[in-house]
């Protein structure tokens, strides 16, 4: 009869003995680890620093001769003027990459700071320092367009 399951007795599970197929491919030595992909680079937040950096190294060059900033050092910002567009058309994104920042990135970032500083070393709170300005602009530019647009 069909509906009749009394009678039915399985057998209880074995352990075979033996090795698992990951065992008999690697002698037991396989490594599993979950690496984080990371979802964005660090192109605006170079974009960033390099302008800040060009910025700084104008005013730097601009100071040099009298301690002032005048007309005649304009053409010592035209590196300033031509990073800035890149700059800030990204800057929402900075916090995005810096939460997921690796090592190599933070390597290409020092690299990209002595390189346009032309400084050897300590280029480390040079980095900081310019994303806190930078993170400063953009929270100022942010509460100019809310009251601006009246939703302060």
């Amino acid at each position: 009869m069909i509906g009749n399951l009394d009678d039915i007795n399985p057998k209880p599970a074995e352990i075979i003995p033996g090795e698992t197929t990951i065992e008999k491919i690697n002698q037991g030595k396989l490594k599993i680890t979950m690496e984080k992909k990371q979802m964005y680079g660090i192109e605006e937040t170079k974009d960033v620093v390099k302008f800040l950096c060009k910025a700084t190294n104008a005013v730097i060059e601009s100071l040099k001769d009298d301690g002032k900033i005048t007309v005649g050092d304009f053409p010592k910002f035209g590196g300033v003027a031509m990073s800035l567009f890149p700059a800030f058309s990204g800057i929402n994104e900075v916090p995005k990459e810096l939460a997921e920042l690796s090592e190599d990135e933070v390597t290409e970032l020092i690299t990209l700071v002595k390189d346009e500083l032309q400084l050897d070393e300590n280029v480390e709170e040079v980095i900081s320092k310019a994303l806190n300005v930078a993170a400063e602009i953009k929270d100022l530019v942010d509460l100019v367009k809310q009251l601006k647009s009246g939703a302060a």
